[in-house]
């Protein structure tokens, strides 16, 4: 059994790193347990894509781009200038410097996607207010954050129920539908019972079809 595992461990690394490094000749990208996990959330993103247009918020060194499609319209935003740089050398156009709350023109896209960012923010509730502003009519959000991940630069300790709470209330005055996803390690699992408040991982939410609901439209709140 212990070879087993072993022998699916080093193939596992070898495709991880043949897909991810190698067809990109991003020889630069240093294979980390963070960083794995990382690529397999945008593989998680990449198959729940909708629409043609992609924003993706707080998007590191671009490596995401490498694993969505290329046949999408992509716009990736990063407050740091040397991800950008770093993006912009190995990834292409598509980037550009900035913070969600810098979004201030109109434009739209099909799915946003927006991993391991809200824990870092000042202000949650405008930053989701800004991802709906600049989501199309029935597009997709795939939201994720840490479980119970306590660290010196992260604003927000999220829990299971307490993310879901925020996210609920978030899009109090749409209609949408919801899929919730749990990370532990590579692994993505989707959610089929309540989740401890104690587990920690990454939680996922692909959230679908979010339109304004008529209802709230017509009594003024959204």
């Amino acid at each position: 059994m212990a070879k087993n595992n072993l022998i699916e461990n080093l193939m596992l690394m070898y495709h991880l790193f043949g897909y991810y490094v190698l067809r990109r000749k991003d020889v630069c990208t240093f294979i980390s347990p963070t960083v794995v996990n990382h690529c397999e959330r945008y593989r998680f993103a990449r198959n729940h894509l909708y629409g043609n247009s992609v924003l993706d918020i707080a998007c590191g060194s671009g490596f995401g781009k490498g694993i969505l499609p290329d046949n999408i319209k992509y716009l990736g935003v990063d407050l740091l200038s040397p991800h950008i740089s770093y993006a912009s050398k190995f990834y292409g156009d598509g980037f550009i410097r900035g913070s969600i709350y810098d979004m201030d023109n109109n434009d739209l896209f099909d799915t946003i996607i927006s991993i391991q960012t809200f824990e870092h923010l000042p202000d949650i509730d405008l930053a989701f207010k800004i991802l709906l502003k600049h989501l199309t009519p029935g597009g997709t959000i795939i939201f994720g954050v840490p479980l119970n991940q306590p660290d010196r630069y992260h604003q927000t300790i999220f829990t299971y129920s307490s993310v879901n709470e925020f996210l609920d209330q978030s899009l109090d005055g749409y209609v949408y539908s919801k899929e919730d996803w749990y990370q532990k390690k590579t692994d993505v699992v989707l959610i089929n019972k309540t989740l401890s408040d104690s587990v920690a991982g990454t939680f996922l939410s692909v959230l679908k079809d979010i339109r304004p609901n008529p209802e709230s439209v017509n009594s003024g709140k959204n």
